[in-house]
């Protein structure tokens, strides 16, 4: 019987992104963030202008500072737990060009958990392309997708995929007013829970 595909978010679901931008901007810009201080609008972040904060995530968007990120509590063995019943399918927004060092991440923490990791973004002929992580979702079939952003969370959820908003975050809403069809799961024990799985 083939199992059913849950998609799984990389930053901030099995790596600490977050904590690892802010210590890399603290550490080379001088800035003084904490968590709570972070959004995906970079240059509102740092106060500089959208080209400049272009430069800075090309600096960012590295092997060397992607592959220093932590792995969150139990995001292994969760993992591994997990795909004894589930194909698992890493669905980031990363770009394609992190794809070695995202694979080798993932299979240090959790060797052979991941069927395989779908990119969001990618560069052909000089030009920025994105998806959305619902299409991809849609495209494999995925029942669920975890991730830490409600955005993510909705917009599969409108299309019957499951959503499943991890961690207790300072850029989340404490308190989300969440749709059917979107659960919270603050660590990795509510995933395995919510999945029927157990360590």
């Amino acid at each position: 019987m083939t199992k059913e595909v849950v998609a799984l978010d990389i930053d901030d679901v099995a790596l600490k992104h977050v904590e690892g931008f802010i210590a890399w901007s603290n550490n080379l810009w001088g800035t003084n963030l904490a968590e709570a201080d972070y959004r995906e609008e970079w240059h509102e972040i740092w106060a500089i202008s959208l080209e400049e904060a272009e430069e800075r995530k090309r600096m960012f968007f590295t092997d060397e500072v992607m592959g220093s990120f932590e792995v969150i509590e139990e995001a292994g063995e969760s993992m591994t737990a997990l795909s004894a019943v589930k194909t698992l399918v890493g669905v980031t927004s990363r770009r394609e060009s992190l794809k070695a060092v995202t694979e080798s991440a993932l299979d240090l923490m959790a060797p052979g958990a991941i069927d395989r990791v779908v990119f969001a973004t990618f560069f052909r002929d000089g030009q920025k392309i994105s998806r959305s992580k619902a299409d991809i979702c849609k495209e494999l079939g995925a029942s669920h997708l975890v991730d830490d952003q409600l955005k993510h969370c909705l917009a599969v959820a409108r299309i019957d995929i499951g959503g499943v908003l991890f961690g207790e975050y300072p850029w989340q809403d404490p308190n989300p007013v969440l749709p059917d069809g979107v659960v919270r799961a603050r660590d990795w024990r509510e995933v395995r829970a919510l999945f029927g799985v157990e360590l």
